[in-house]
């Protein structure tokens, strides 16, 4: 509800406006070189010595989102500048668009938001097209002022779920489906599995208490637990992942399948698998009731729950029961049910590997995930929340454990450069753009890095915790932070606070597991490590663009439907939540769908005005403030499919 004015908490979100004229500009005649980011208004910038430098709309000569440009810079009383001099290298060009006629011409409308610049359709175009047609152009023509391309398809009507999906999925050059020379590939691995020839060589559990815990409607099952008491009062825990490594091998035809989309995609629809059915679904699944093939991290634990000793190394299992999420937190809500002496003295460990991650200073950053209900046309009904339990933090905990001393294994016995996935510290700036957001909220942040900084986050949120605006606040955090890559140096992982960690339980859904699965077993067999430095290098690099990739494909997927949900419903009266305010607007998240939106401030009564050191819309007439964190009714004032842009109003 709006307040009055004798509330006294503030908010945040400060605009820096870039400045595009030049007055009398100082050039320097040096070079450089980098990738240019573009924002929505069509303005861009360079990442130079630390320093972000602004290239205005006139100054990049068709340089494009993502583009590697080379580029000088200039100096005015307003700051520095960059003109782009020359494009090196493309980030893409070939985009899915909408077409329109204009002027008597016909152009595409590109779906990729950075790219704001209508392309001409030149050449190849297909008779059977019509205005409002999704299509695929290739750009033939970069003249500035004058782009320029040919049609490579037809996807479809705008606006139809099948044609949408296909959008996606082609924009960012991802293939559904697999070439039958792959599906043969993957057939024909039945012909040499034979289980029992392999448990000769590899540590058996296939008589230890041992099953899985996935998602109700999961199809590939990558990890199996399993627990056993010791003679002595000790315990045994294996966190055990497919074998697929022992399926691919590399550089054969579905390894080099696998390097190609570097990780499976989950879509708002479907899931479209790094690997053919036939390896991820069934011969590499850790299926119930069926001996698997496995590589795995075992850990010793003596009475006080302490690790005394880990082993690595490749085993067979037989999980002898597939649990869903919902049906492990029964048991572990205190029902009955199979395993559950097992269930509970694991999540025993897990409890205790939180309280650890909480004294050394990771981050807890959690939250509802909202999943889109969609009927059997693709078209949605409705969202629900899917509230993360014990059975959720049970698994990731053992995850985490894996995956932490199997990195730590490998970077004391490795002879070359490891693989690591890292959480590099926040740039400075960021944090100094959140420092004063929180401010505004009456927080402070301390801190520039590290240790300070982690802490000072997880202060902020745990004083947050019943705080309306504590959903934003972890949101401006998350924000803030470096994305996760993988690398060959390892700077460690930020949000962890650990000083060594990498992926290895997912092969199945993600290429650098195999890549990691491929260089433990080296080292505990002591063969030449099966890759060298600059294969590492250009796999860490590969691998990382390939997993934002299928981000943005997965996001995209979800902003469609939630969209398409609004659209339908525009005449509804819904409940918003103020996510942040500035001199524009309020943003807010649709509470239903989880959609954010924008009310402009025109919308809000006459009467009111922002103020920055607030961060609250003011009513000057009622003394009704808005705040950062407020509930309020909306309706929908428009939903631009084009521009992935939700407009909201005050109901």
């Amino acid at each position: 509800m709006p307040h009055t004015k004798k509330d006294t908490q503030g908010a945040h979100d400060k605009k820096s406006s870039a400045h595009t004229h030049k007055s009398k500009p100082k050039k320097d005649p040096t070079t450089y070189q980098g990738i240019i980011l573009l924002n929505r208004r069509g303005n861009g910038f360079l990442l130079h010595a630390g320093e972000k430098i602004t290239v205005s709309a006139k100054d990049l000569a068709t340089a494009q989102h993502g583009d590697t440009v080379k580029f000088t810079i200039y100096t005015t009383k307003w700051g520095k500048g960059a003109d782009v001099r020359e494009i090196i290298s493309r980030r893409k060009t070939a985009f899915t668009g909408v077409l329109r006629k204009q002027n008597g011409a016909y152009i595409v409308l590109a779906d990729d938001t950075k790219f704001n610049t209508p392309i001409l359709v030149h050449d190849g175009f297909p008779s059977a097209i019509k205005e409002g047609d999704k299509v695929y152009i290739d750009i033939t023509d970069w003249t500035v002022g004058k782009l320029g391309g040919s049609i490579r398809e037809i996807l479809g009507t705008h606006g139809e779920h099948k044609t949408e999906m296909a959008s996606i999925l082609r924009d960012r050059s991802l293939v559904e489906g697999f070439p039958d020379h792959i599906e043969k590939a993957a057939e024909s691995l039945y012909d040499n599995y034979d289980p029992d020839l392999e448990a000769k060589t590899r540590r058996d559990f296939r008589g230890i208490a041992t099953f899985t815990i996935d998602p109700v409607d999961a199809k590939d099952f990558d990890d199996a637990l399993s627990y056993e008491t010791l003679p002595d009062g000790s315990y045994e825990v294996g966190v055990h992942i497919a074998d697929v490594s022992h399926f691919i091998r590399p550089n054969d035809t579905l390894d080099q399948l696998a390097q190609e989309r570097g990780t499976s995609i989950y879509l708002v629809d479907r899931v479209i698998p790094m690997l053919p059915e036939t390896l991820s679904n069934d011969l590499a699944s850790l299926k119930e009731k069926v001996d698997r093939l496995t590589m795995s991290a075992v850990f010793t634990f003596n009475k006080e729950g302490q690790i005394i000793k880990e082993w690595f190394g490749k085993t067979i299992i037989y999980s002898q029961k597939r649990f869903s999420y919902e049906s492990a937190e029964a048991i572990l809500d205190g029902g009955e049910g199979p395993f559950q002496k097992e269930l509970l003295a694991l999540n025993t460990i897990a409890k205790s590997r939180i309280k650890g991650r909480a004294v050394r200073g990771a981050l807890e950053l959690d939250s509802d995930e909202v999943k889109a209900d969609l009927n059997a046309d693709g078209l949605i009904v409705g969202f629900h929340h899917k509230t993360r339990g014990q059975s959720h933090r049970l698994v990731e905990e053992l995850m985490l454990l894996a995956n932490e001393y199997v990195a730590t294994f490998i970077e004391k016995k490795t002879k070359v450069i490891g693989f690591y996935r890292i959480h590099d510290n926040p740039e400075l700036g960021r944090i100094e753009d959140l420092r004063g957001f929180l401010a505004k909220l009456d927080y402070k942040l301390e801190g520039k890095g590290g240790d300070p900084l982690r802490k000072s986050f997880r202060k902020i949120l745990k004083l947050a915790a019943d705080d309306k605006a504590h959903d934003a606040i972890q949101v401006s955090i998350i924000r803030s932070m470096a994305k996760a890559i993988y690398s060959t140096t390892n700077k460690g992982h930020f949000g962890l606070a650990l000083g060594t960690y990498t992926h290895f339980t997912s092969p199945i859904r993600r290429y650098p597991d195999v890549i990691v699965h491929r260089i433990l077993q080296a080292l505990l067999t002591g063969v030449n490590e099966p890759y060298n430095v600059q294969t590492l290098h250009s796999f860490a690099d590969t691998t990382s663009a390939q997993e934002r990739n299928a981000q943005d494909a997965e996001r995209s997927s979800i902003k469609l439907k939630q969209m398409e949900y609004l659209l339908a419903r525009k005449e509804n009266i819904f409940t918003g939540r103020i996510t942040n305010i500035n001199g524009w607007g309020a943003f807010v998240e649709e509470q239903t769908s989880a959609c954010e939106g924008f009310i402009k401030v025109e919308l809000f009564p006459k009467e009111c005005v922002f103020d920055e050191k607030k961060l609250q819309i003011e009513n000057k007439t009622t003394n009704q403030i808005w705040r950062i964190g407020d509930e309020l009714p909306i309706k929908v004032a428009n939903v631009d499919m084009d521009r992935k842009e939700v407009d909201f109003k005050l109901a």
